[in-house]
């Protein structure tokens, strides 16, 4: 299985948290990684993205949305990616897209994520638009390989 997680774009202040919208340097700045990011898949040989799924707060559908227009993909929404939510939450959630799905969440749990499927702290922790992509094999602790890797896109 494929796993890119991504952490949702720049954005803005505001009241409630789950309603902050990306700032429009965020949108531009998602929009060209997605370019970039399709590009790589398709320079490494990786597997197409399959399924694209979002925190429901409004910045993850947000970038969601346009990482889904590079790719063709009409992105879903799913709580487990809310913040405060736990890994093994989410290993619930990879049974149900077993291809390649990319998650768009939040900070601290997109690296996380991560460090707990690499079993390593080693990665920076992903930036606003950031994103890791691994190989897979089961959700555990140090199941995964490091594929691809954006801690930032600035």
């Amino acid at each position: 299985m494929w796993v890119t997680v991504w952490r949702h774009g720049e954005s803005g202040p505001g009241i409630p948290d789950r309603e902050r919208t990306l700032t429009p340097r965020g949108e531009a700045s998602v929009s060209s990684a997605a370019v970039v990011f399709a590009a790589s898949m398709a320079e490494r040989g990786m597997a197409p993205v399959t399924d694209i799924v979002a925190s429901p707060w409004r910045r993850t559908e947000q970038t969601a949305a346009l990482l889904g227009a590079v790719l063709g993909l009409e992105p879903g929404s799913d709580p487990r990616l809310a913040p405060g939510t736990s890994v093994s939450a989410i290993a619930g959630l990879l049974e149900q897209h077993p291809a390649h799905v990319l998650m768009v969440g939040h900070q601290p749990t997109v690296s996380e994520l991560l460090w707990y499927w690499l079993d390593s702290t080693q990665l920076p922790p992903l930036a606003p638009g950031g994103w890791a992509t691994v190989a897979l094999d089961f959700p555990g602790r140090g199941m995964a390989n490091l594929i691809d890797y954006r801690a930032s896109i600035f």
